[in-house]
């Protein structure tokens, strides 16, 4: 009886920690630039995720105890905070940014770690360890210097959505779920680069425009010409990131975190040039409190990623 009430209580905890994890999970979804798959890694449940989703067809059951809280948690987590954390960039974007940064800075440490274990494991050479983590700073040194600039009027775009655009939202969400399950890159900035970022959520918050007008099916249909192709491109490249990283990750640990690493430390790069961070201006105090918060951040992160990636 002890041993079942102890095996109850372990799942029971199991779930309410998923719920947590789900909803910072969700919260990271938020950040400008910010990678949930290095958020992940920062809670210590990279590795599962990743087995959950590969591991869905085989053991639907076991791998939905993991997901569902998770999920949940992502869900109601964006939906909490969605407001506070839009608040607070736009009030103290400075200070609120390099927290996030700090958080991502934190656990280049136990990556950088991870890689020189696994050079020793697997007797790879110094020179291809640098290419693997130079290769994707520079990738994303370019990419943030070259997404899109202007104002587009995402209401005039989402009427106009017809066949071929519908096939670009359906690769972009491939493109953009592939980036979420990568730690160091970012699905929202992928969208962003895409130039469709702005029309998917504007898509999203007109269904509470629907909800309460379930009448007007013309809006519907726009909604869903845009919602539809996306989530199942993001349903796609979700699973076949997971199993291609999963798979790496098996035969190729050195190479997978080698790689990893390189585009964590792009990432922060990438986070310095957000428009965001700048639009409030910076005075002493400012950078004070931001410098503080990156501090606070960093910690944090170095302390939670101390465990198994």
């Amino acid at each position: 009886m002890k041993k079942v009430a102890i095996n109850k209580q372990n799942k029971l905890t199991d779930t309410i920690l998923g719920f947590f994890r789900g909803m910072a999970f969700g919260v990271s979804t938020i950040v400008p630039g910010v990678s949930t798959g290095t958020i992940a890694i920062i809670l210590g449940f990279y590795d599962k995720l990743l087995d959950a989703i590969n591991e869905l067809h085989k053991n639907p059951v076991k791998s939905l105890k993991f997901l569902v809280p998770l999920g949940i948690g992502a869900v109601i987590g964006v939906l909490l905070f969605s407001g506070l954390i839009s608040w607070l960039l736009s009030t103290v974007p400075f200070p609120t940014m390099l927290f996030f940064i700090g958080l991502i800075a934190g656990i280049i440490p136990i990556i950088f770690n991870k890689v020189k274990s696994t050079q020793k494991k697997q007797l790879r050479s110094d020179w291809k360890a640098l290419l693997m983590i130079a290769i994707p700073i520079a990738l994303l040194v370019v990419v943030t210097h070259i997404r899109p600039e202007g104002e587009v009027d995402p209401a005039e775009m989402m009427a106009g959505v017809g066949w071929p655009m519908m096939m670009y939202l359906l690769l972009a969400g491939v493109i953009g779920a592939a980036a979420l399950i990568v730690p160091g890159t970012s699905g929202s900035f992928v969208l962003l680069l895409m130039g469709i970022y702005h029309l998917a959520t504007f898509a999203l918050s007109q269904l509470g425009v629907w909800v309460r007008d379930p009448s007007d099916t013309a809006l519907l249909l726009e909604i869903m010409r845009v919602v539809m192709p996306l989530g199942i491109g993001i349903l796609i490249g979700a699973f076949s990131m997971a199993r291609a990283i999963g798979y790496l990750l098996e035969k190729h640990t050195h190479i997978v975190f080698s790689i990893i690493l390189g585009l964590v430390i792009g990432s922060i790069y990438a986070l310095f040039g957000e428009p965001i961070l700048w639009q409030a201006g910076l005075t002493p105090l400012v950078g004070l409190a931001g410098v503080v918060m990156m501090g606070v951040g960093a910690f944090a992160s170095y302390k939670l990623g101390q465990t198994k990636i």
